[in-house]
């Protein structure tokens, strides 16, 4: 029962993030639903570290390490949009790896 419901949540994981991916990457929006399609990410980049730090034992340092690295980058690739307009496509591939690694660290 309850690993059915963990499969459950990873595939509400996994469609949460392709959405959010093919919003961020898509290339008609507008300049304001851009931003939000951006923060999204960011958001989803913070839960899922969350989620990864706290599933870990007290003894996996370097993986909770790992799992705060990936809310860096993220948080380093607000920065680089906030700055500048036009670094953006590197912010977003940053957030992309960013969840990229938060996903393969969740499921492993």
């Amino acid at each position: 029962m309850a690993l059915g419901i963990l499969a459950i949540i990873y595939i509400v994981i996994i469609i949460a993030i392709i959405s959010s991916q093919i919003l961020l990457y898509k290339t008609n929006t507008k300049l304001e639903n851009e931003g939000i399609y951006f923060m999204l990410n960011i958001i989803l980049i913070f839960i899922l570290s969350y989620i990864v730090y706290t599933s870990l034992p007290t003894n996996y340092a370097i993986q909770k390490i790992l799992s705060l690295v990936w809310s860096g980058l993220a948080a380093l690739a607000f920065m680089i949009k906030i700055n500048t307009n036009k670094t953006l496509m590197i912010a977003k591939i940053m957030l992309t790896i960013g969840i990229a690694g938060n996903l393969v660290q969740l499921i492993i």
